[in-house]
């Protein structure tokens, strides 16, 4: 069990819980503990597990205390019990350990991508909808998604957790300490530098503590399968001949009548974001600069050390190599 998502979709899969995803975690965490109508002993003993999860994903520093201010004060109690929880000569650990079922519930293991499997986008996607409960309806942009995808799975969590607080207060000297306790928190005190900006300090500390390690590993993951199913568009003349009526490149109904030809038509007239074509998006632009504009403008730039490796990406890439 390692983040929070996962935590409530257990519970929604052994216990028919309606999880809201577009709720915070504290606010679901209260909804969960009034639908099973847990007593106090399993209030606490399900927050305590609850806050280990957070701070694992949010950093050491996360606490919530719950709303649960009086121990004598419990919701109905019974819906899934037959015992009392509020009854403190009640042996909550055994059925705690019952209540989980026989897996251990501290240590369910997470279902993991086969990427090579994934011949589509839309694989990938739905991996993530059908193990995780990701909700997601229409790809459109790929990197978009992406970027929705690891918000909901937490990838970068710590990395964003620190940089909303960070960003919270715009005063310059609130920022200043904020940044100098967290370098000392971290035992990297002298590695603060004074001549560069507050936010050029945070992203050293980030990645010097490795918050976005998960994120990056994820992003490298995705942009490889974007690259192999781009360049899969290209292989045969029909597939070629699929993208040029996609996109209205033809000159009447005249297809040219070689994969040379094709590619070199796509690349003269095809202006197109790599994720959007991915995505089965048709949005496509006038010229380079309307491209390039899109792409810096909305960060979907593709890793150029992918691009290079291969001629047929240049195709859909040459505005920004």
């Amino acid at each position: 069990m390692k983040t929070p998502t996962q935590f409530f979709l257990h519970f929604k899969n052994h216990n028919g819980f309606d999880h809201k995803q577009h709720l915070s975690y504290e606010d679901e965490f209260e909804r969960l503990a009034e639908y099973l109508d847990w007593g106090f002993k399993a209030y606490e003993s399900n927050l305590s597990f609850f806050n280990e999860i957070m701070m694992n994903h949010y950093g050491d520093d996360y606490y919530y205390e719950g709303i649960w201010e009086d121990e004598n004060d419990a919701f109905s109690n019974g819906k899934y019990y037959e015992n009392d929880y509020n009854n403190y000569d009640y042996d909550h650990e055994d059925e705690y350990e019952d209540y989980y079922g026989d897996d251990d519930f501290y240590n369910e293991e997470e279902e993991v991508l086969d990427i090579r499997n994934c011949q589509r986008i839309e694989h990938y996607f739905d991996f993530y909808k059908e193990n995780y409960d990701f909700n997601y309806t229409f790809i459109g942009n790929s990197a978009e998604l992406f970027e929705k995808l690891a918000r909901f799975m937490g990838w970068n969590s710590r990395f964003n957790h620190e940089l909303s607080k960070f960003k919270r207060n715009k005063d310059f000297t609130f920022q200043k300490k904020y940044l100098r306790k967290l370098f000392l928190d971290n035992g990297m005190k002298s590695d603060y530098d004074p001549r560069y900006t507050a936010i050029d300090n945070f992203y050293y500390l980030s990645e010097k503590l490795g918050w976005n390690d998960l994120y990056n590993e994820k992003r490298e993951e995705f942009d490889e399968l974007v690259a192999r199913l781009a360049k899969s568009q290209f292989l045969t003349l029909e597939k070629l001949h699929s993208i040029i009526r996609r996109y209205q490149l033809e000159y009447g109904r005249i297809l040219p009548h070689s994969k040379g030809l094709c590619k070199k038509l796509i690349k003269q007239r095809l202006f197109v974001n790599i994720y959007d074509f991915i995505g089965h998006n048709k949005r496509q632009f006038d010229n380079l600069d309307q491209l390039r504009f899109f792409s810096m403008e909305k960060s979907r730039i593709f890793p150029k050390k992918i691009a290079k490796k291969d001629p047929i990406l240049k195709i859909l890439m040459h505005i920004l190599l």
